[in-house]
Order: C-alpha cells, then structure tokens, then sequence
C-alpha cells in the first residue's frame, strides 16, 4: 500500500510540473485567448493512457507499481479536468460562448480520439515487438 502511494504521489509530481510546463510553453506561444494549453494536454495524456494501458496490460504483468505511477500518478497530474472545466466557464462567463462549447467539443473529440489512437499505437507496437 504505502509503496503505491509513493509511485502514485511521485507520478503525480513529475506529471503536474509537466503540465504548467507545457501548457506555460503554449500559452506564451499562441497565446491566451483560448486554453490551447488545456487542450494540448488532456489530448496528449489521452494518447498515452491509450497507449501505456495496452502496452502495461499486455506486457508488463505481476506488477502494479508502473501503472500506479504512469497512469494514476503521471496522467492524472499531466492532464486537467479541473483546468478544463474552470477555463470553459471563465469563457462563458465572459460571455464567449461559442468558444467555451468549442472548448468543450474540442477537449471531448480530441481526448476520445487521441486515446483511440494510442490504443491503436499500443497494439500495433505489441505486434512488432
């Protein structure tokens, strides 16, 4: 138990200053007049939850640590449920609404999508290796 907590809350870490790196880099870079930073990393962790989940669920068995510290850990601090939800309402409070449901239909489509594609990544690797 205390072993899991440790690869959850050092995931955790690592995936969260990821994060505010990233999304930091993309709103310097385009921007914030739009939470591209959001979206770029919901997508992104949603590829590699796709992805990690085939390869640990078909490669790595007996041991649970991996997942707990990718999956649980890195990706639940990586991506931004919380970020996203705040940042769609803070555009509709500002009366933008067009791009808070733009927002919404992005980070939905694109998350869905890029965990399809990681998944079809991870079985694909599976294969060749």
């Amino acid at each position: 138990m205390l072993t899991g907590l440790i690869a959850v809350a050092c995931g955790g870490a690592i995936g969260s200053m990821c994060r505010y790196l990233t999304v930091t880099y993309i709103q310097q870079s385009v921007g914030t007049h739009f939470p591209h930073g959001t979206l770029l990393v919901n997508s992104i962790g949603s590829f590699f939850a796709g992805f990690l989940m085939i390869l640990i669920m078909e490669r790595v068995t007996g041991n649970d640590y991996w997942r707990l510290f990718l999956m649980v850990g890195f990706l639940g601090g990586y991506t931004t449920f919380s970020s996203f939800s705040w940042e769609t309402w803070s555009l509709y409070q500002e009366g933008k609404i067009f791009a808070a449901l733009f927002n919404i239909l992005l980070n939905n489509a694109g998350s869905l999508t890029f965990a399809f594609l990681g998944i079809l990544l991870g079985r694909w690797v599976n294969r060749v290796i």
